[in-house]
């Protein structure tokens, strides 16, 4: 893969073929922050974008193509990017306004909730399925990590203690985290759709409950928005929350396989699961 230099001055020379009539080539305003992937402001005149210059570790699970439909199948959606360039290796949109949210407040969580019912009930083309503990497992190999005890044990007990296959199949985001959500003056985003797929709703819900650290009672505002908050969906959410804590430690072993945090990782996952 070319140098990040190369790559993001490459996509640049590509604006002629974005979306609206650009004055001139954008240039680059700033690098803005990402765990997974290259991300830059770039500008032209008055206008701006976001350039993502793709990370395609092919251990992490990504498609995309399949994140290409499902951005054109939710074009124009209230909680869609808006999407000025497909690129080969990068994708360019439109620059949102807004902030990640910093403080869950209630009205927070009430947009959020709503954010994902609309994501929930939203029809697409793709029918290729994300099985979150298959995904776990697939993580553990790519890793090196099977046969590591540590892991080993800690995989097996969240695994032993997962519900079975959802009988509801409809499209999540699988990552809608605070740094994937934009709020606006009234309006919410989901950015960052590269693990999108059909999959189980309570697993999305559970994704952005687990990095926020939610409590019960920020749980019940955030499932009362949503639109349901029955006994058996919120203990599904619950059930598929330790499954993401195992998935989010074996993703950054995948990621940075040397960052000395992965070990402690491993280790406060183990040690939550003795409580």
């Amino acid at each position: 893969m070319a140098d990040t230099a190369g790559r993001l001055s490459a996509a640049l020379d590509t604006y002629r073929s974005w979306e609206g009539d650009l004055p001139s080539r954008p240039e680059v305003l700033l690098r803005l922050a990402s765990a997974s992937n290259e991300n830059y402001l770039v500008g032209a005149g008055t206008a701006r974008f976001v350039i993502r210059l793709d990370n395609d570790n092919p251990a992490l699970g990504v498609d995309r193509q399949i994140e290409a439909t499902i951005l054109r199948d939710i074009a124009g959606r209230p909680f869609a990017p808006h999407v000025v360039h497909f690129g080969e290796g990068f994708l360019v949109t439109r620059f949102e306004s807004g902030d990640h949210p910093r403080i869950l407040s209630v009205s927070n969580l009430d947009v959020i909730g709503a954010l994902f019912n609309s994501i929930h009930h939203c029809p697409t083309q793709v029918d290729a399925a994300l099985d979150p503990a298959a995904h776990a497992r697939d993580y553990l190999e790519r890793s090196g990590d099977a046969g590591n005890r540590l892991l080993d044990e800690c995989a097996k007990a969240i695994l032993a203690g997962q519900p079975g296959t959802s009988t509801t199949s409809c499209l999540c985001h699988h990552d809608i985290t605070r740094a994937n959500v934009l709020l606006g003056a009234g309006t919410c985003k989901a950015i960052d759709w590269e693990y999108g797929r059909l999959g189980d709703p309570a697993f999305d819900i559970a994704v952005f409950a687990q990095t926020s650290e939610l409590d019960e009672s920020s749980l019940d505002a955030l499932l009362g928005a949503y639109g349901n908050n029955s006994p058996g969906f919120r203990q599904r959410v619950s059930q598929r929350r330790r499954l993401y804590e195992l998935i989010e430690v074996l993703w950054w072993r995948l990621r940075d396989p040397d960052n000395p945090s992965n070990e402690m990782r491993a280790r406060t996952l183990a040690a939550s699961l003795e409580h």
